[in-house]
């Protein structure tokens, strides 16, 4: 089953006016797709997409930023605030350039740390959701994204836990079979590369002990197998069937178990893949 968002609330969200029509099942989280909606809308434009890339590793103030755009101060600043509304940069003061009366205090704006790797996840998980994105000029922007940031990704393949305590946190998929479970006890997991040990507060996933998931490589590619795990696990929010090997693609979106306590992976097949 789907549903249609009328276009008044579409409109709504969609200041830029980047989707002309969204259909999207009703089994995704309204919240998700707002939020991911919200990074694809800041960051879809040409000049959103320099201003990231040139504040990634110096901070710079309004004035260097217009002249590397190309743009006025006050156009400038529209960009950036939009930018600082998604959470991607932050402004912090610094000392601007000499002038007659010296060097006068003035904000600088740098991308937050872990932002690009945000960007990142926010677009491959936007790119594999059930959507059907009708405007032509959304399927562009994500393409020039993905092209802006693509070559960041690592070459080994990984997952990136989204939300809980172990939200941001980057897990490598080091071995051919690494296990993926809830911690158990006071061991220390850091020490076994085959183990993705997450938060004891995901007590929705199975403890490690028992896994609750296994990620497996083959000559097609990476897998997952639910272990017979006591809440299931959801691919892009579709029920895996338990002992079933499933083929991830980039930017799978990996639910172990339901409901608030449940750990969410974002899997990254990396460059070398």
């Amino acid at each position: 089953m789907q549903m249609e968002y009328p276009e008044s609330s579409v409109k709504k969200c969609c200041s830029d006016d980047i989707l002309d029509d969204i259909t999207i099942e009703d089994n995704i989280e309204p919240g998700l797709f707002e939020e991911l909606l919200s990074y694809l809308q800041a960051i879809s434009n040409q000049v959103r997409l320099e201003i990231i890339l040139f504040i990634e590793k110096n901070p710079k103030s309004v004035k260097e930023i217009s002249r590397h755009i190309n743009s006025n101060y006050d156009n400038t600043k529209k960009h950036i605030d939009r930018l600082m509304k998604i959470g991607l940069i932050k402004k912090e003061a610094g000392i601007g350039e000499e002038t007659s009366k010296g060097s006068l205090p003035v904000w600088k704006y740098s991308v937050n740390p872990g932002g690009m790797e945000s960007v990142i996840r926010s677009l491959n998980s936007f790119s594999n959701l059930n959507l059907q994105i009708v405007s032509e000029k959304t399927t562009e922007c994500l393409s020039l994204c993905n092209e802006k940031f693509g070559s960041r990704y690592e070459s080994r393949a990984f997952v990136v836990a989204l939300g809980g305590e172990d939200d941001g946190k980057i897990f490598y998929l080091s071995q051919d079979e690494t296990r993926v479970g809830r911690i158990a006890g006071d061991l220390d997991y850091s020490s076994f590369p085959n183990v993705i040990a997450l938060s004891g507060a995901y007590i929705s996933v199975t403890r490690i002990n028992s896994s609750h998931g296994v990620f497996s490589l083959d000559k097609s590619g990476w897998h997952f197998i639910d272990m017979g795990s006591t809440n299931g696990s959801y691919v892009n929010h579709k029920a895996v069937e338990p002992k079933k090997r499933l083929l991830l693609s980039d930017g799978d979106i990996i639910d172990l178990g339901k409901g608030i306590t449940r750990a969410r992976l974002v899997f990254h097949k990396g460059n070398g893949e």
